[in-house]
C-alpha cells in the first residue's frame, strides 16, 4: 500500500501545477495547436497523447495494484524510484514558484542557474522515478515520446525567450545547460 500511496500522492501534487500555479507558455500544446495545421498538427497531437498516456500509466498501475502485496513491498529499487520522483517534484515546484514570482523578468538565479528548464528537468526525473517504482520498463518508450514532446516545446519556447529578452537570454543560454548536463 505504501508504494501505491506514494505514486498517488505524486500525481495529486500535479494538481498544484495545474490549479494553483499554472504557467502560461508560448509553447504549450494549446498554443502550438493554434499555430499548426495539417500533418504537423496530427504529429504534434500524436506525440502529446502518447506521452500523456505513458505518463499516466504509473497512476493506473498504482490504483489497480493498490492492495497487491508484491507491488507494495518496499525494496531498494522502489525507494530509489520514489526518491527520484519526489526530488523531481521538488525541483519542478521550486522552478514553478521561482518563475511565477515575476514572469516579465528573465530568471537566471536560484534553480535557473543550474538548468534553463528546471520544471521540465523535474518532470523528467519524476517520470523516470515512477518508471523505476513501477518496474515497468516498457514505459521507457513512453518516456521517449514525452522527452520528444517537451524538447520540441522547449525549442519553441527558447526562440520566444530570445525574441523577448535578446542578448541577456542568449548569454544565459550559452552559460547554462538546457536540462542539467546537456
Amino acid at each position: 500500500m505504501i508504494i501505491s500511496l506514494i505514486i498517488i500522492s505524486i500525481y495529486l501534487s500535479f494538481l498544484l501545477d495545474f490549479l494553483v500555479w499554472p504557467i502560461d507558455s508560448e509553447a504549450s500544446t494549446q498554443s502550438l495547436t493554434q499555430r499548426t495545421s495539417g500533418a504537423r498538427l496530427f504529429l504534434l497531437w500524436l506525440v502529446f497523447i502518447l506521452s500523456l498516456v505513458g505518463y499516466m500509466v504509473p497512476l493506473v498501475i498504482a490504483i489497480l495494484r493498490f492492495g497487491d502485496q508484491d507491488f507494495n513491498s518496499v525494496d531498494v529499487l522502489a525507494i530509489s524510484g520514489a526518491f527520484m520522483a519526489i526530488l523531481g517534484r521538488a525541483i519542478t515546484t521550486i522552478g514553478a514558484l521561482t518563475l511565477r514570482s515575476n514572469l516579465a523578468v528573465l530568471k537566471t538565479a536560484s534553480i535557473f542557474s543550474i538548468s534553463r528548464n528546471p520544471i521540465s528537468l523535474g518532470m523528467h526525473m519524476t517520470f523516470i522515478g515512477l518508471i523505476v517504482i513501477c518496474d515497468v520498463w516498457w514505459l521507457l518508450l513512453a518516456f521517449a515520446f514525452y522527452v520528444i514532446n517537451i524538447d520540441l516545446k522547449i525549442t519553441l519556447e527558447e526562440k520566444a525567450l530570445a525574441e523577448k529578452f535578446g542578448k541577456p537570454y542568449l548569454d544565459y543560454k550559452s552559460k547554462t545547460s538546457k536540462y542539467l548536463l546537456i
